[in-house]
């Protein structure tokens, strides 16, 4: 009886015709998945191929209501408008369409889920006056998410220093919003601070993306290191531990063997 019960109430997962209906469609209870796509992008075929069917993403009706925008079509104006740069773009948007997460690239659908929950708890307080340190790490987050340098900054010294989850957990975002950017050295700043985490999770996270800055500056070493001990532990996400095993074999071949216990901080 309880089975059934809590079948009953699981929400088919339905993707919405238009923004307009996925955020009305969503309510308050539930955020809307906005997958910016564009022809002739593989990435964007593999999402739709593997993620999308799979029966972890088809499991969210309950926390999400996903809708396609064609950034190379009709919807161009509207892809520029939240900031996108790249293809595949998975914005998270409140149901009054504030940005309050982003996933850039290829994820699998655990990655998805994670940050579907992370973006309904952001989106709950948006109009709530932060004051805790995990409110501040939540603005952080939406302020990377919507592109919003001053707010990161502002936001991360409202934090101040430590390693404590939260202070990490803003630095991770922080860094991902640089490396998008392009601006290399500012991100391996904000992952070094994230990597002393002691939340495995953000650890590995930060680890990860630490070891893509050294890759993109041709620190094979270094790269290598941290590929090893962001691998050593299941705390990536399936995709990424699919990408960061690839990463490695190719770093190690460019002369960057390591130690799994040498980690650069």
């Amino acid at each position: 009886m309880i089975l059934l019960a809590a079948l009953a109430l699981a929400a088919p997962l339905q993707w919405a015709a238009d923004l307009p209906t996925a955020l009305r469609t969503a309510g308050g209870g539930r955020v809307v998945l906005a997958f910016l796509w564009k022809q002739d992008c593989p990435w964007c075929d593999k999402l739709e191929k593997e993620t999308f069917p799979s029966k972890e993403f088809q499991d969210l009706g309950n926390s999400l209501v996903p809708v396609r925008l064609q950034g190379d079509g009709s919807e161009a104006g509207e892809s520029a408008r939240l900031g996108v740069r790249g293809f595949p773009t998975l914005l998270f948007l409140s149901s009054k369409g504030r940005v309050v997460g982003r996933i850039q690239g290829f994820v699998s659908a655990d990655a998805i889920q994670f940050e579907a929950s992370e973006a309904a708890r952001r989106a709950c307080n948006l109009d709530v006056v932060p004051r805790s340190r995990q409110a501040f790490a939540d603005r952080v987050a939406i302020a990377a998410a919507q592109r919003n340098e001053a707010d990161v900054e502002t936001w991360l010294g409202r934090l101040g220093a430590g390693s404590d989850p939260e202070s990490a957990a803003a630095h991770l975002a922080a860094g991902i919003y640089f490396e998008e950017e392009m601006r290399l050295t500012d991100a391996r700043s904000h992952f070094e601070k994230a990597v002393l985490s002691t939340d495995a999770r953000v650890r590995a996270q930060a680890l990860f993306g630490l070891a893509r800055t050294y890759l993109s500056t041709d620190g094979f070493a270094d790269a290598a290191r941290n590929l090893e001990a962001a691998l050593a532990g299941e705390h990536l996400f399936h995709s990424q531990r699919e990408l960061a095993a690839n990463l490695l074999k190719f770093a190690r071949q460019k002369g960057g063997g390591a130690e799994p216990s040498m980690v650069r901080r």
